[in-house]
């Protein structure tokens, strides 16, 4: 194979690869542009950013469910929406 087409499958591969890390961290178009653009160090650095504060307290409710799951406890009763009633 060439190496033009070798460097495409690999662009391709971490921008992939970067897709999915980004979109753990709430990055996902972040991810996918610095896999395609700087390869593997794109995915180093995409290692190094903060989760985004919305990605970050999903993962801490889903540790907080599993949590209680553990324990036995019991799911606490939902919020009551502040708007109106959706049929």
């Amino acid at each position: 194979m060439s190496s033009l087409v070798i460097i495409a499958v690999v662009a391709i591969v971490c921008c992939v690869i970067g897709g999915n890390i980004g979109s753990g961290k709430g990055r996902f178009d972040a991810g996918a542009f610095l896999g395609l653009l700087l390869g593997p160090v794109g995915l180093l650095v995409l290692l190094l950013l903060p989760p985004t504060i919305e990605a970050a307290a999903i993962r801490a409710e889903a540790i907080e469910a599993e949590r209680r799951k553990l324990r036995g406890e019991p799911d606490p009763a939902p919020e009551a929406s502040a708007g109106p009633p959706t049929a």
